[in-house]
């Protein structure tokens, strides 16, 4: 039931800026227009999927495609057993102090500072794919998708394909105006659309707390399942911090169930105006320069025991906060690869907590409504996606394809429930419902 011409006005809006952003002409853009973050960080798996994110992205900066005030980089995940996304961000932040130790060497800028200076985005992309293997060389955050209608048609953005980082760029670049130093982090199988603007009703402040975890309402049960939801408490009280009037509730956070059992999930239920039943389901989460300097430290003074086992970002530190947070969880394994270390995975949980207690730290949960949100985890997810739900926001079934008769291809499904991302096709070509052709050369005659 949601409003997806709400949704198409929210990303045409956004596209316009992101067009503004890549642009080289200074003279037709204000200051205020070019802000992005400082950094973005990719994580990989392993050194060969470092080698094509850096090409993908050499390649995207090339074609002036993504922007060019920012500097990228690519972490590989250290050799061994898989370390999780949260293992992954301890080492990322490791190696991006050591960046930051290298760009003020020169100055008298405190250690302790370096984040202070710095809005970093961390997107996990590490992993092969293996729910969705036609993925499995890309990753899930180079995965081609059908590209957005934009006019005019001259538009950097009309008439080729996009990637899911491109997606995310768009998606998260209003947040710059919102957000003080610090690092937002965000998985890459997860496409978010929602208003963001600071000039309209929908903004979100950042300032007052340690932690802001975006969360997207679901009445969906059986998606909550599999993903993590928040218990809250009541709004933030605006009235003891200058919180601006906002559309989307800030709300503090009780407490934070990853993958929650059924009686969790009834916990977790919250009613709108309107009486319906929803759960509020993670997405993605800031920390500030504080926190990204403390998980800096822990990961120096911890390098052993975090060593060779499986952190999650969101079940490992998430779980740690919220004023109704218990140690219940902490030696739960039923979310684990495997349970070849688990002594010391339970021993690394007790610290991150211990740490987080020690600080203080604080969270707030922003409910993002309206917003939507789409999962591509697995194959039909995937497709759900590709040949439905982003056709109906606005972007297009064909992207950067040759068709020797195009009108006997388009012509076939009036509902685009088929893609044809850079492939090239011969005459009577046909398609069949939900499908989705890439990279291809189609030859004649051909159903």
């Amino acid at each position: 039931g949601q409003n997806t011409e709400y949704f198409r006005q929210v990303l045409h809006k956004k596209l316009v800026k992101y067009e503004q952003l890549l642009s080289t002409d200074d003279s037709t853009t204000n200051e205020k227009d070019k802000m992005f973050f400082s950094m973005v960080v990719l994580t990989a798996l392993d050194e060969a999927q470092k080698s094509y994110f850096e090409l993908e992205l050499e390649r995207l900066q090339y074609q002036k495609l993504i922007p060019l005030n920012c500097s990228y980089h690519v972490f590989s995940d250290p050799p061994g057993p898989r370390i999780g996304c949260g293992g992954s961000t301890f080492h990322a932040l490791n190696l991006i102090h050591e960046l930051l130790k290298l760009k003020y060497k020169d100055t008298t800028l405190e250690e302790s500072n370096y984040f202070s200076k710095e809005r970093i985005l961390l997107i996990h992309a590490g992993g092969y794919s293996k729910r969705l293997p036609i993925h499995s060389c890309t990753g899930e955050i180079f995965t081609s998708i059908p590209l957005i209608s934009l006019k005019p048609e001259s538009s950097a953005l009309h008439h080729r394909r996009m990637t899911i980082l491109e997606m995310k760029l768009i998606s998260y670049m209003d947040l710059i105006h919102l957000m003080p130093p610090g690092v937002f982090t965000t998985s890459s199988d997860l496409l978010e659309f929602f208003d963001s603007d600071a000039n309209t009703n929908h903004s979100i402040n950042f300032n007052y707390f340690d932690f802001t975890a975006l969360s997207f309402p679901t009445s969906s049960l059986a998606t909550a399942e599999s993903h993590g939801v928040f218990i809250v408490g009541d709004k933030v009280n605006s009235g003891s911090v200058s919180i601006p009037q906002s559309n989307y509730q800030s709300k503090h956070l009780l407490k934070y169930i990853h993958k929650p059992n059924q009686q969790s999930l009834n916990n977790a239920l919250l009613h709108s105006d309107k009486q319906e039943k929803y759960i509020l389901m993670d997405a993605a989460y800031y920390f500030n320069a504080k926190i990204a300097f403390l998980f800096y430290q822990f990961y120096s003074h911890n390098k052993d025991l975090l060593s060779n086992i499986e952190i999650d970002a969101y079940g490992d530190i998430l779980q740690c906060l919220g004023a109704q947070s218990d140690d219940t969880w902490i030696e739960n394994s039923s979310n684990l690869r495997s349970v070849e270390h688990l002594s010391k995975i339970i021993q690394a949980r007790k610290e991150i907590k211990h740490l987080l207690s020690n600080a203080g730290s604080n969270v707030q949960v922003i409910e993002l409504s309206p917003s939507l949100w789409m999962h591509i985890g697995t194959t039909e997810e995937y497709l759900n996606h590709m040949t439905q739900n982003l056709i109906n926001v606005g972007h297009r079934a064909l992207a950067g394809n040759y068709f020797a008769d195009e009108s006997k291809i388009v012509g076939q499904n009036s509902t685009h429930s088929y893609v044809c991302i850079n492939s090239i096709f011969q005459s009577n070509v046909s398609f069949g419902q939900r499908g989705v052709v890439e990279f291809s050369r189609i030859g004649k005659n051909v159903k």
